[in-house]
C-alpha cells in the first residue's frame, strides 16, 4: 500500500519491499495506490523498479492520484493496472527539482527532465493541467479496463 504524499522515503520503502517479496515465490505482487501525488522523481524510481522485477505487479489505484500516482501505476503489468471507477487522476507539471538545493538554472533543467520523463512514461503531455476519470486513463493508456465498473 502507498497512501499519500509520494517522496524518497516513502518510495524507497516500498522499493525495498517489493524487491523483497519478488525474491519469495510469488506470481504476483499487488500495490494499492490510494490518494498518491508527490514527487515525480521518487514516482519515477519506483516505476523503474517495478519495471524490472522478475515478477508482475498488479496496481490498483482508488480516490485521487496524482502525476506522480499515475506514474507509479503506469509502471504495473499490462492488463493488470486498475483505476477503480470513483477513482481520478489529476495530471499537472512537476514544479519542484528532486532535489532541493540546485541553483536556479539547475533547478530548471531538472524539472524540464522530470517533466520530460513523466511525459514520456505517461505517453501524454502533462499540459495543460487535467483531471481523469477511470475510462479517460484507459483511453490514455495509463490505466487498463476495469472489470469493477
Amino acid at each position: 500500500m502507498v497512501s499519500g504524499a509520494l517522496d524518497d522515503t516513502k518510495a524507497d520503502d516500498a522499493i525495498a519491499r517489493l524487491v523483497a517479496e519478488a525474491g519469495g515465490g510469488r506470481d504476483h505482487l499487488t500495490v494499492h495506490l490510494t490518494n498518491v501525488a508527490g514527487s515525480v522523481g521518487a514516482a519515477l524510481a519506483l516505476h523503474d523498479v517495478i519495471r524490472q522485477l522478475a515478477v508482475p505487479v498488479h496496481v490498483v489505484g482508488t480516490g485521487m492520484l496524482g502525476t506522480a500516482g499515475a506514474i507509479v501505476m503506469k509502471a504495473g503489468a499490462e492488463g493488470h493496472r486498475r483505476l477503480l471507477p470513483s477513482g481520478r487522476i489529476h495530471l499537472r507539471q512537476p514544479d519542484e527539482p528532486s532535489t532541493p538545493d540546485l541553483e536556479l538554472e539547475q533547478a530548471a533543467k531538472e524539472v524540464a527532465f522530470l517533466r520530460d520523463r513523466a511525459e514520456e512514461v505517461l505517453g501524454t503531455p502533462l499540459h495543460p493541467p487535467r483531471m481523469l476519470g477511470a475510462h479517460d486513463a484507459v483511453a490514455l493508456g495509463i490505466a487498463d479496463p476495469s472489470p469493477v465498473e
